[in-house]
């Protein structure tokens, strides 16, 4: 019965970037549970080139990570796209990082441990697949 029922996966392509390695395959698999195409990096810098090769929809990025860390990364998408959404996900939220992140124009701050049911709100927001965006409830 419901065995056969499969959620429809959404046409969005995610950049999902996040140097711990068990939180980002968790993660990936679940986004690539909802969404069509999930590209993974294991730092900033690789997370820019993905980001130059495949242009996706959403960013979805840890703020501290070697090499290069997010907000870096962040500037240089900006000046390449300045309407991208950019999601960050963060253990450290002083005051300095939020002045950041408006700077940024960052579409949401989420604070680690991740909560997926918000992870997924946000990008169903923004990605324009919002349950009131299904729903007649004239909202």
């Amino acid at each position: 019965m419901n065995s056969d029922k499969k959620r429809e996966k959404h046409r969005a392509s995610i950049l999902y970037v996040e140097d711990e390695a068990i939180t980002r395959l968790t993660v990936q698999k679940l986004l690539q549970a909802r969404y069509t195409t999930i590209y993974q990096a294991g730092d900033g810098r690789e997370g820019l080139e993905l980001y130059k090769l495949h242009h996706p929809d959403v960013v979805i990025t840890d703020t501290r990570m070697p090499l290069m860390d997010g907000i870096h990364m962040s500037k240089a998408i900006r000046e390449m796209d300045p309407d991208i959404p950019i999601i960050f996900i963060t253990a450290h939220e002083d005051a300095a990082f939020v002045e950041e992140t408006k700077k940024l124009n960052v579409t949401r701050n989420i604070i680690k441990p991740i909560i997926l049911r918000d992870l997924f709100s946000v990008l169903e927001n923004v990605l324009g697949f919002s349950d009131s965006s299904r729903k007649c409830t004239g909202a």
